[in-house]
């Protein structure tokens, strides 16, 4: 199901434009996997059995005027944005620390993960900390702390944190959000000139692979943003932990959490063009002069 509705104007002896649509989409076929009792015997194919919701909007507004006879310019900039929720997937509600494709009352492409609560900053906080449950016992100093969130005295992963046992909790989704465009042209006595920006002012990536961890392989050199920016005693408000290579220290350093979301906003200047048109007169002088010559 489809909906949307628009607003066109114009104002201002056409100077002004202004664009507005807003819509919303309802997918009752939304193809996924759900729960089938294990006495089937085999993964079980996909099915149409989801639901899922996404509304938006597209906005414009433009400025076209003249300076004088000569200098003619305008202006376009553009916003959109939408977001979606998985409504209903089935019975198949299971999710997984990490990126997580759907999950009922989340956006697809969810990642899933824990909240960090700061450094561990002494040989005190240290012995303090390794007696929640479920705990890496081989931490040091300078080691990531994860936070308890439903109190049960364990770091635990599922549950949101809130409603169920478990500290794991929605930490953001894949999705772009709030679009924006930028369209900028002029023109004066055949010089002409145009450019366009464009941008996303939110969306947050996990970073992965060799670059979600220093040494991600012992064989490994670090990524260049990690030196100069992980735990140290002249340094203990760094961006990440200490650096190791024990790879069980890592992998518990480095688990999908708020700490490993990098923030993937951005804003740049994708087309620019300068241009000039020979003057009509000249163009068709010398058009009139080689007919004259056949």
């Amino acid at each position: 199901m489809n909906t949307n509705f628009g607003i066109d104007l114009k104002l201002l002896s056409d100077r002004l434009t202004l664009n507005f649509d807003y819509f919303f989409k309802r997918n009752n076929s939304m193809l996924v996997g759900i729960d089938y009792p294990t006495v089937l015997g085999t993964p079980a194919p996909w099915t149409n059995n989801g639901k899922l919701k996404v509304k938006g909007y597209e906005l414009s507004i433009g400025w076209n005027d003249k300076i004088g006879k000569d200098f003619h310019y305008s202006i376009t900039a553009t916003l959109s944005d939408a977001k979606n929720k998985v409504v209903y997937i089935g019975g198949a509600d299971s999710y997984s620390e990490g990126l997580n494709w759907a999950r009922q009352g989340y956006p697809v492409n969810s990642y899933f993960g824990y909240l960090t609560d700061g450094y561990i900053q002494s040989e005190e906080e240290l012995i303090e900390y390794k007696k929640i449950g479920n705990v890496y016992q081989g931490l040091r100093v300078g080691d990531l702390k994860y936070k308890d969130l439903d109190g049960d005295g364990s770091i635990t992963p599922f549950g949101d944190g809130n409603n169920f046992k478990g500290d794991m909790v929605y930490l953001g989704d894949t999705n772009p959000r709030y679009n924006i465009g930028l369209s900028l042209a002029a023109s004066w006595k055949g010089i002409d000139f145009s450019a366009f920006f464009q941008g996303v002012a939110r969306r947050k990536i996990m970073l992965t692979s060799i670059s979600s961890a220093p040494f991600y392989q012992p064989w490994y050199d670090p990524q260049k943003y990690f030196y100069g920016n992980t735990w140290s005693e002249n340094n203990r408000n760094a961006r990440y932990p200490r650096m190791s290579f024990n790879s069980d220290v890592n992998n518990w350093n480095y688990r999908t959490s708020d700490n490993r979301l990098e923030n993937a906003a951005y804003f740049r200047l994708k087309d620019v063009q300068l241009g000039y048109s020979l003057p009509v007169s000249y163009t068709h002088l010398r058009a009139h002069e080689t007919r004259g010559n056949l």
